[in-house]
């Protein structure tokens, strides 16, 4: 599993165990509770969103940046420098 990878799994269990824990504490009512919940996934969804179009934002930059490999030869299997 890659950096990236682990990142985004413990950002999800967090986010996940994070929202555990506020429902079993919060003061309100459940109809006020599932409110706050629909609005936090919206804008969290909204936020990954985001974060998701920078990512490939930055990923087109460095194909852009990438250099072209060397053309191949198929029935060799060999660079053609």
């Amino acid at each position: 599993m890659s950096h990236t990878e682990r990142f985004l799994s413990g950002l999800l269990v967090g986010t996940i165990a994070g929202g555990i824990v506020a429902l079993l504490y919060a003061p309100q009512s459940g109809k006020e509770t599932r409110k706050n919940i629909k609005d936090k996934s919206l804008m969290a969804l909204d936020s990954l969103s985001k974060r998701v179009d920078e990512i490939e934002s930055i990923i087109e930059k460095f194909k852009k940046r990438a250099p072209v490999p060397p053309p191949v030869d198929e029935q060799n299997n060999e660079f053609l420098l």
